[in-house]
This record gives C-alpha cells, structure tokens and sequence, in this order.
C-alpha cells in the first residue's frame, strides 16, 4: 500500500464521535456493543453474533486491504466500520462491515457520516 492508502487508517473524530483504527485492545469492547442488538446479525454476510464475533473480529483483523474502526460515543464504543478493498491505483475502496448499536445508531449515524 501506499501512503495515501495508509493514511486512510488514522483516527477521525467530530465532537462526541471518535473512529479509531480498530486493534487488539477495542475486542472486548466492541464484542459488548455486538450483543447488544442480537436479531441484526441474521441480515449480515459476517456475523459478530456472540457465538461468532471472535471467528469473524479475528478474519476481519487479516484482510490487507481493509481499514478497520472503531466507532466511540465518547469513551463508549458502539459500532464499527471498514474501508474495504483500498486500492490506491484506481484510488478506489468501499466502505462496509458496518454496525452501530441501536440506542445510539440514529445520532452517531448522523454525526459520523459529517466526519
């Protein structure tokens, strides 16, 4: 990857909402998020389900060509997304694999698609 590319792995914030790059450290916190909405998992390719999260937190955690975040209300996480399938030569990516809790999906929602 190139440093364009890379750059797409830092942290970004707006107020309360914080995306960090997700790691090791942000497992338990965002597997507690997860649960907390159970039926959602069913629509999902890949589930983060209880039963599934650390299977699917730890594929996620090897795919070379994703950015992977963590997303804060506050100190509190409540969901996650990705950029997906980067590729600097067309200066290309989607962005997916993503939950936010349902107490706080309509105003984090909000507030992080202005990030």
């Amino acid at each position: 990857m190139n440093q364009e590319a890379d750059a797409l792995g830092r942290p970004i914030s707006n107020g309360n909402i914080r995306l960090e790059p997700w790691t090791e450290a942000h497992r338990a916190g965002l597997k507690a998020a997860c649960a907390e909405d159970l039926e959602i998992w069913q629509i999902y390719a890949m589930s983060y389900d209880p039963d599934h999260f650390d299977a699917t937190f730890n594929a996620i955690m090897t795919l070379k060509n994703w950015r992977r975040f963590a997303i804060f209300s506050d100190d509190r996480p409540v969901g996650m997304s990705c950029f997906i399938g980067v590729d600097p030569q067309r200066g290309a990516l989607e962005i997916g694999s993503t939950y936010l809790c349902r107490i706080c999906e309509a105003r984090v929602s909000t507030e992080a698609s202005r990030i």
